[in-house]
C-alpha cells in the first residue's frame, strides 16, 4: 500500500476522484472541506471501498471511490491491520500444554473448554451462549396517523411488531373510524385526480362546501371512483391536509388592493415614503440658516421638499455638530436633485468656520461630466465673484477654489477618485451607478481626520446590480423604526412595491413637487417606455434584473399584505445572518388552512436583538421550530431546534423557487425582503444548486432566512411512533 501511493496510477485516480466525487466523507458521512490540506486529519483524501489494501488493484475506476477525511481513511486502514494481524496470530500452533492450562468452565452446559474471543470467555460455543444469554426486551412500537379526512390520529391502523428495528408499515388507508370520515374519503380521492387532470380549472361552483362531490355526484364522478379503487397503495400518494396543494391557488391577486395616496406635508410636497426618524440627541438644524443663505447670497430659490431635505441632512445636536454621517436622498427622476446637489455643496463650501477647518468636498459621478452638469451654475457665479482664476475647466484639478483655501473638486468615479486628498464632504451624483469598491477602497479613508465628515448618495433608483445604494440603504432601513436610529440618514420617495404603476396615485409617490404639466409628461413616458425603465426612473422604485431568477410575476403573484399568520399549528422559524455578521434576519413561515404559506421576516443589527425578537415570537406563538446557521452555536441565548447550512441550501433552494412558481407564498411585499430576494442570485456550488449572495456582495440574509423558514413549513406532517416496553419472558430450551 504504501508503494502504490508513489506510482503514477495513484496520481491519476486520486486526481480523478478529487475532482468528481461529492466532497462528503464515504466513512462517517460528514462534509470534507476542500479547502484544507490533505495532510491534516480533517484534510481531504481519496478513499475506496472495498479498500484497495484487500483488493491490489493499482489502477481503480470511480466506481467505488469517494472522498473522506485523512483521518476516517487512516482509521479504517488501521482497522484492516488489526483485522490482519488477529486473523495471523489465530493461525499459529501454540503449546499444548498452555491450552489445557488456561481451560475454564462453560457458564452454560459446564464443560471444560478453552476460551476464545467469539466466546467471550463465558461460553463453550456459540449455539449454547444463544441458548442461555439474556433475553431483550420486546419492544411493541405503535405507528399513530393522522386521518387525512379530520386530521385526528387513526388508533384502529395501529401495527405491534417484536422487531428492535422497524420500517414503517405500509397502510391501505389513512382514515379513522368515523363514519362521516369514511363516506368522505371516496369523496376525496375523487376530487384530487380531478383536479390532477384538470389543473387548470376555475369551476368555482363545487368550493362552497368542504366535501362537494359527496352531494352532486353523477356517472363520471361514479366510473372514476371505481377506477381509483382498483390501483393499490393509492394512500400512499394522498397529501395530508396540512400539506401544500400541488396546483396553484384560484384567482387572481390583481385589482385588490386599492390605490393609497401619498402623505402630504402641510406646505403641499409630498412625504418621502421611506424616512429615517431623528434620534434624540438633535436639537435643531442648519437647513433654515442653508435655505436663507443660497437665496441672499446665490441667488437660489428652493422647493419646499429640497428645504425638508436639507433641513433634515444637516440636523445637530447639543454641541452644534451634524449628527448624520451619510445621507441617502432618492427621488424620481426630473424632480430636482441637481439644484439641492449644488446648494448643499455651495453652502458647506462657504461655511468653514462652522467646521473649524477649511472645507474640501469631493464631488464624484459615474461620468466626469455628469458631475460638470451640477457645478456649472456655480463656477459661472464664482467666475463673477472671485474672479476666473477661482474656477478650472479642465480634465485635471476641475472645481471651484475660493481665496480661503476651500475647494469644490470633481472627478470621475473610478479607483483613484479621491486619492491623496483629506476630504470634508463626498457628494456621489447618480450613486446608483457609481461601484461600492470606489467608495471603500478609495474615497471614504479620506474623510478619517477630518471634522464632521458627510457623504451624501443622491440618486434615482437603480435595479439589482448598483450595489453601493443597495449596501447603504440597507443598513438604513434595517434601522428605519429604531428610537435612536444610525447616523445613516434615508430619505426616499418611492411608490410601494404593490403599486399598480398604471395608476396616477402611484406616479406621486416618487415625485416629491407634483403638478399638472408633471403628470402630462408622466403620462407621456408611460405610453413610450418599457414598464420596468418606467417603475425605476419615475416611480423611482427599485427593479429586479431582466434575467433574474425571481420573475415579476411570482413576485406580484404572490404579494398580500392582508393575510396574516395563523393562529394554530407550528411556525417554522430561520435565524440567518449576513456574510459581514453586521445584520440578521428572522423569518416566519406558517401554512394557513387554505395550504398557503404566509411568511414574515424582520432585521436586525444585533445578535441581542435577535434574541430579543424570538423571546417576542415564543411569547406569541408558544408552538416553535427554530432553525439556526452554525455562526449561532453557542451565542443565541433562545433555545432552538436544528443546525442548517450549505446542504440544507440545496433543497431548500428548490423548493422556495417551486413555492414561488405554484405561487403558493403570501408575503407583506416589505421593502427588505424585495430588496434582498432582488440581490440574490442562484449558483452552483459543491453541494448543487444555492441561493446566494453575487461574488464580493451580501445583503441576501432575509431572503436566505425565508429560504430556511418555507422549506420547514413545506414539509408534511409524518406520522409519530409510540414506543411501549413490557417486561421481557425467558425462552426455556
Amino acid at each position: 500500500m504504501t508503494s502504490l501511493h508513489h506510482t503514477a496510477e495513484y496520481a491519476r485516480w486520486r486526481k480523478l476522484v478529487m475532482l468528481n466525487c461529492e466532497p462528503i466523507c464515504i466513512r462517517c458521512g460528514y462534509e470534507v472541506d476542500m479547502t484544507l490540506s490533505g495532510r491534516g486529519p480533517m484534510g481531504p483524501s481519496a478513499d475506496h471501498e472495498p479498500p484497495m489494501a484487500i483488493t491490489g488493484d493499482i489502477s481503480p475506476g470511480l466506481d467505488g471511490s469517494g472522498i473522506s477525511h485523512m483521518k476516517c481513511n487512516r482509521q479504517h486502514g488501521g482497522k484492516i491491520g488489526a483485522q490482519r494481524s488477529s486473523a495471523s496470530r489465530r493461525g499459529t500452533t501454540t503449546n499444548r500444554s498452555n491450552r489445557q492450562r488456561n481451560q475454564v468452565n462453560c457458564q452454560g452446559c459446564g464443560t471444560l473448554y478453552p476460551p476464545n474471543r467469539k466466546s467471550a470467555g463465558k461460553y463453550c460455543s456459540k449455539d449454547c451462549f444463544d441458548l442461555n444469554r439474556p433475553l431483550a426486551p420486546i419492544w411493541l412500537i405503535q405507528w399513530v396517523y393522522n386521518c387525512v379526512v379530520c386530521g385526528k390520529d387513526c388508533q384502529h391502523n395501529a401495527t405491534i411488531t417484536t422487531k428492535t428495528e422497524t420500517i414503517e408499515p405500509t397502510l391501505n388507508r389513512m382514515i379513522c373510524d368515523s363514519q362521516e370520515c369514511k363516506a368522505a374519503h371516496p369523496a376525496m380521492l375523487v376530487r384530487d385526480r380531478y383536479r390532477q387532470q384538470n389543473p387548470t380549472s376555475t369551476d368555482n361552483s363545487r368550493r362552497a362546501s368542504k366535501y362537494p362531490e359527496m352531494k352532486n355526484r353523477n356517472e363520471k364522478y361514479k366510473i372514476m371512483e371505481q377506477e381509483e379503487r382498483k390501483k393499490e397503495n393509492l394512500s400512499r400518494s394522498l397529501r395530508s391536509p396540512a400539506a401544500l396543494s400541488p396546483f396553484p391557488p384560484r384567482g387572481s391577486v390583481e385589482g385588490k388592493y386599492k390605490p393609497t395616496e401619498p402623505r402630504l406635508h402641510a406646505l403641499g410636497f409630498v412625504m418621502p415614503r421611506l424616512e429615517t426618524k431623528a434620534p434624540s440627541a438633535v436639537t435643531g438644524s442648519f437647513g433654515g440658516e442653508a435655505a436663507d443663505w443660497l437665496t441672499s447670497v446665490f441667488g437660489m430659490e428652493l422647493f419646499a421638499w429640497q428645504r425638508y431635505a436639507l433641513d433634515r441632512a444637516l440636523e445637530h445636536d447639543a454641541d452644534m455638530k451634524l449628527v448624520w454621517s451619510a445621507v441617502i436622498i432618492t427621488v424620481g427622476r426630473q424632480s430636482g436633485k441637481s439644484w439641492l446637489s449644488r446648494a448643499i455643496c455651495m453652502w458647506r463650501l462657504h461655511h468653514g468656520e462652522q467646521f473649524g477647518e477649511t472645507q474640501t468636498i469631493l464631488h464624484v459621478a459615474n461620468k466626469r461630466s455628469t458631475a460638470m452638469e451640477v457645478m456649472r451654475p456655480a463656477g459661472l457665479w464664482a467666475t463673477e465673484v472671485y474672479g476666473k482664476k477661482s474656477v478650472k475647466w479642465g480634465n485635471e484639478a476641475a472645481g471651484i477654489e475660493l481665496p480661503s483655501g476651500d475647494r469644490w473638486l470633481i472627478h470621475a468615479a473610478n479607483d483613484s477618485a479621491g486619492v491623496g486628498y483629506s476630504v470634508s464632504m463626498v457628494f456621489c451624483d447618480e450613486a446608483w451607478k457609481i461601484p461600492q469598491s470606489v467608495i471603500s477602497d478609495s474615497i471614504a479613508p479620506t474623510m478619517v481626520m477630518r471634522e464632521q465628515p458627510q457623504i451624501y448618495l443622491v440618486s434615482t433608483a437603480g435595479d439589482s446590480q448598483s450595489d453601493l445604494m443597495q449596501s447603504y440603504r440597507q443598513r438604513a432601513l434595517d434601522r428605519l423604526d429604531d428610537d435612536e436610529p444610525s447616523t445613516v440618514l434615508l430619505l426616499e420617495w418611492s411608490a410601494p412595491a404593490e403599486a399598480d404603476p398604471e395608476l396616477v396615485s402611484t406616479w406621486k409617490w416618487g415625485s416629491p413637487e407634483w403638478s399638472d404639466r408633471r403628470e402630462t409628461f408622466l403620462a407621456e413616458q408611460w405610453a413610450r417606455i418599457e414598464e420596468s425603465a418606467f417603475r425605476r426612473q419615475y416611480c423611482n422604485q427599485w427593479v429586479i434584473r431582466s434575467s433574474h431568477w425571481l420573475l415579476d410575476k411570482w413576485w406580484t403573484g404572490t404579494l398580500d399584505p392582508e393575510v396574516r399568520l395563523p393562529e394554530s399549528g407550528t411556525w417554522s422559524v430561520a435565524v440567518e445572518t449576513d456574510f459581514d455578521g453586521m445584520g440578521h434576519a428572522v423569518a416566519i413561515a406558517a401554512p394557513n388552512l387554505e395550504g398557503l404559506i404566509v411568511v414574515r421576516v424582520t432585521t436586525h443589527r444585533t445578535i441581542a436583538e435577535v434574541d430579543q425578537q424570538l423571546e417576542k415570537i415564543r411569547a406569541e406563538h408558544p408552538s416553535l421550530f427554530i432553525q439556526v446557521t452554525p455562526g449561532y452555536v453557542d451565542r443565541l441565548r433562545q433555545k432552538f431546534d436544528a443546525l442548517v447550512g450549505q446542504r440544507e441550501a440545496v433543497s431548500a433552494t428548490q423548493v422556495l423557487q417551486d413555492l414561488f412558481s405554484r405561487q403558493q407564498l403570501r408575503h407583506d411585499g416589505s421593502q427588505v425582503l424585495q430588496e434582498h430576494f432582488a440581490n440574490s442570485k442562484i449558483s452552483q456550488r459543491q453541494g448543487g444548486w444555492v441561493l446566494t449572495a453575487p461574488m464580493g456582495r451580501n445583503g441576501v440574509y432575509a431572503a436566505r432566512a425565508v429560504m430556511f423558514a418555507v422549506s420547514q413549513a413545506a414539509k408534511a406532517p409524518r406520522s409519530v411512533a409510540t414506543i411501549r416496553s413490557r417486561r421481557p419472558t425467558r425462552r426455556h430450551a
